[in-house]
């Protein structure tokens, strides 16, 4: 009955229904502290703490992280983990990445069998998130890219959607749009693929709209960001390269009006006819004039 109770508040939490996954874990933990199973006690104890934490509970999830496992010995046993790895998940949504890199270091090392964390993907986006925190974007990609790999290999779908959130969340902060909207499609699609499982219409309908919920909204487009939609994903500078061509100059003297060098303007129109798919600056001259960039002499 433990197990059972534990088994089923696993799989609610997986579908984002956190008050049911609560309710069954409370009753695995009840039945665990009645049987006497220290197995069972921190097992239960640990994704009852997860449970709580995304309820906003943190005193909840405090109180049985330390009843389970008061002491900060390191962790001897995969239970014992588990207790550690759920302390790590309240210091993330404490606020105090700090603590959580410290906890990760201190179960890699308990983890005689492991080389590194791209072999424990939980781990490695737990760190991914605390590394994005700090300001690391590097080290925080290095992270979520391993705990990426890792649920692609051991097909953990729940946890690949959650890490593919957080590295398009990483891109778009970075300004690597292209790159974000990528992560966030890959999301989605999982998303959906779980949701299509769920023979239960209501419970179907709660996972997509809490898991939706998570994706990153799309931004409203700056000035800028709107004008490369609209030319080709060009540039400023190369609009105003692309506009000079249309006016009939020579790289020479759109490096003398731009005050550029020579060599500058010749990968501007490099990266032009890259963009557009063009093959001559004739091409680039009709486009810019069709655009309405070629009007004005300047």
């Amino acid at each position: 009955m433990t197990a059972t109770h534990w088994a089923l508040g696993v799989l609610y939490f997986d579908l984002l229904d956190l008050p049911m996954a609560r309710q069954h874990l409370e009753q695995a933990l009840r039945l665990s502290q009645e049987i006497g199973s220290l197995y069972w006690i921190y097992h239960s104890s640990a994704l009852l703490a997860s449970v709580c934490i995304g309820l906003k509970d943190f005193t909840r999830a405090e109180s049985l992280l330390t009843a389970a496992l008061a002491s900060d010995a390191p962790p001897q046993t995969q239970a014992q983990r588990l207790i550690w790895y759920g302390r790590a998940q309240l210091a993330l949504a404490k606020g105090e990445p700090d603590r959580v890199l410290a906890i990760a270091e201190q179960l890699l090392a308990s983890a005689a069998h492991v080389s590194n964390e791209q072999s424990i993907p939980h781990l490695a986006h737990l760190r991914g998130k605390a590394l994005a925190l700090l300001n690391r974007p590097a080290e925080a990609e290095t992270a979520l890219q391993a705990a990426h790999t890792g649920a692609l290999t051991r097909g953990l779908q729940p946890l690949l959607w959650r890490v593919s959130i957080d590295l398009g969340n990483l891109y778009r902060a970075q300004r690597r749009d292209e790159e974000a909207e990528q992560a966030k499609a890959f999301a989605q699609e999982l998303i959906e693929a779980l949701a299509a499982t769920l023979p239960d219409p209501s419970l179907r309908t709660h996972f997509l709209q809490q898991a939706s919920a998570l994706l990153p909204r799309d931004e409203p487009l700056s000035p800028r960001r709107a004008a490369k939609g609209v030319f080709g994903g060009l540039t400023e500078r190369e609009r105003e390269v692309a506009t000079l061509i249309a006016q009939g100059k020579a790289n020479r003297e759109i490096a003398d009006i731009l005050v550029v060098n020579y060599r500058t303007v010749e990968k501007h129109i490099e990266n032009i006819l890259s963009k557009l798919g063009f093959a001559s600056r004739t091409q680039i001259a009709v486009w810019a004039t069709e655009k309405g960039l070629g009007g004005k002499e300047q």
